[in-house]
């Protein structure tokens, strides 16, 4: 069953890869929430999405992923808010 994660980072270098970086994040279904954080709908476990992002990152760049539960709120988040609303959530 696909469920809803949260994934936010830290890129602190210039690191040719984080284009792939990015580009593995938008891969999912997902709402951009901060500039640095999205919530993506997945089947993956956190520790898969933090595996498929971690070979773009350089050594000192900071990732989190986790399950996001229900009641999960936010305001003024930069991607579509009824999306976010209609995605599953633990």
């Amino acid at each position: 069953m696909s469920l809803t994660k949260i994934v936010t980072y830290d890129l602190l270098g210039s690191n040719q890869h984080y284009s792939n970086f990015m580009k593995a994040i938008q891969g999912y279904n997902n709402v951009q929430i901060t500039s640095s954080c999205y919530v993506v709908e997945t089947d993956d476990s956190p520790q898969e999405i933090r595996n498929k992002l971690f070979i773009f990152m350089d050594q000192n760049d900071r990732l989190f992923v986790s399950n996001l539960r229900t009641g999960s709120v936010g305001t003024n988040i930069i991607g579509n808010p009824q999306k976010f609303m209609d995605m599953k959530k633990e």
